[in-house]
Parts: structure tokens; C-alpha cells; sequence
């Protein structure tokens, strides 16, 4: 009597597209609930500066930064000045275009092209939103004390803040899932961290943004980078993400 032909076993082959499939529907809802979070963070964060509520720590923190014989004169030598000018075109636009530009042509030539729109995405889509909601929002610049460079748009929230922490945390969660290493993923976001941290206290020192307004960068920026990787991962396959 011929045997019957027994059903599947759960140890064949899966096609590797199952497999991507199966992992692009794991991913983690944390990410969602930082947006989440963050979002709800500003939007309060917004409330209070509409109210007034921030005034006093915005105008110690400012003021703590500068000398006590003269206001306009920030703390620190000239070489610190200049050097805080340094850091704080690290979330310029010309730099920003020239990282986004080098990693968008890495991410071509490896024909990772929906990485690369997604970074794009994640990049362009943070200043298009730092841009509307400064128009909305319309806060004056600080008047307490001179301004280190030239600044000509609205304060709430900083557009350095924002792109830096859009741009930075999204190419920081790109380059770690290219890697199995846990020590190289959380360098690499550390990195990022630092340069967000290091561009936002730029933006008071400067004397150009209240320290809510870089408060509120952050979130924003943040939240964008979170919501954007969260979509990436969903439709695209990244190979070596652990």
C-alpha cells in the first residue's frame, strides 16, 4: 500500500520574501509610541510658551550663558565663540545637503534606492515642517541679548534643532541596522545624540533661539526621524537589521 504524502513540515524552506514580509510586520511598536510621546510633548510644550509659562526659564537659562557685566557679551574667549559657530553649522544647510547627498549616493550605488528616498523623506520633510511651523506659531526672536549670527526667520521651534535631530537620528538608525554589532548601533546613536545635544546648546549660546525653542526642536525633530524610520521598516527589507 502506497503511504500517503505527508502534509508540509514546519522545517521547509521558507522563501526569504516570507521572510522579509514576517519581519517588516514585527517591527516594534516602540517607535510609534515615541512619536507618539514626543509629539505630545510639544504640542504641550507649545501651550506653555503661548501662556508665558516659560518665560522665567527661558530667560535664566538664556542670561547664564552670558557675562554679568554685559549681556551681549557670551561667556568663554573668542575661540569659543567661534568654535560654538563651528558646531552650530553641523545642522546647517549646506552640511546637511552634503551628508544627505553622500548617503543617498551610497545607498544608489549599493541600489538601495527606497532607503535612499526615505532619507530624503526624512531630511526634506523635517525642514518643510520646521518651516510651517514657524510661520504658525510666530515667535520672536530673543531681544534680551545680540544675536551671534545672522538669523532671519522665526524662533518656535529651531530649525537647527530640529533638522539635526531628524537628520541625524535617521541616518544614526540607517547605519545601525546595516550592522549586526549592538556596540556599533549604539556608538553610532550615541554619535548622533552628541551632535543633536552639542547643535541645540549652539543655538542659545548664540544668543539666536530661547532654550524652548531648541527644547522644542528637538522633539519635533526627533518625532519625524522616529515616524519615518517606522515606515521604512515597514516597507523596506533592511538585510542586516537585528
Amino acid at each position: 500500500m502506497q503511504a500517503s504524502k505527508s502534509p508540509t513540515t514546519s522545517n521547509q524552506t521558507v522563501p526569504p520574501s516570507r521572510l522579509m514580509t514576517k519581519a517588516q510586520s514585527d517591527v516594534p511598536r516602540f517607535w510609534l509610541d515615541a512619536f507618539a510621546l514626543l509629539t505630545a510633548g510639544f504640542l504641550l510644550l507649545t501651550y506653555a510658551v503661548s501662556r508665558g509659562m516659560t518665560v522665567d526659564f527661558d530667560t535664566s537659562l538664556l542670561l547664564s550663558l552670558r557675562s554679568d557685566a554685559n549681556p551681549n557679551d557670551p561667556v568663554g574667549s573668542g575661540v569659543t565663540e567661534v568654535a560654538v559657530r563651528d558646531i552650530t553649522a553641523l545642522a546647517g544647510l549646506a552640511l546637511l545637503t552634503l551628508v544627505t547627498t553622500l548617503v543617498c549616493a551610497y545607498l544608489l550605488v549599493k541600489k538601495q534606492v527606497a532607503l535612499a528616498v526615505f532619507c530624503v523623506v526624512a531630511v526634506l520633510g523635517s525642514a518643510l515642517l520646521t518651516t510651517v511651523l514657524k510661520l504658525l506659531i510666530d515667535r520672536d526672536r530673543p531681544d534680551l541679548v545680540s544675536h551671534g549670527m545672522a538669523v532671519y526667520n522665526q524662533s518656535f521651534p529651531s530649525g537647527h534643532a530640529t533638522q539635526a535631530a531628524a537628520t541625524y537620528l535617521f541616518l544614526a538608525f540607517l547605519v545601525g541596522s546595516q550592522s549586526a554589532s549592538l556596540i556599533v548601533k549604539r556608538l553610532v546613536l550615541a554619535a548622533a545624540i552628541a551632535v543633536i545635544a552639542m547643535v541645540g546648546a549652539s543655538r542659545v549660546y548664540l544668543g539666536v533661539h530661547w532654550p524652548s525653542d531648541v527644547i522644542a526642536g528637538w522633539m519635533v525633530g526627533s518625532a519625524w526621524a522616529m515616524l519615518i524610520w517606522y515606515v521604512t521598516q515597514k516597507l523596506v527589507p533592511l538585510k542586516n537589521e537585528s
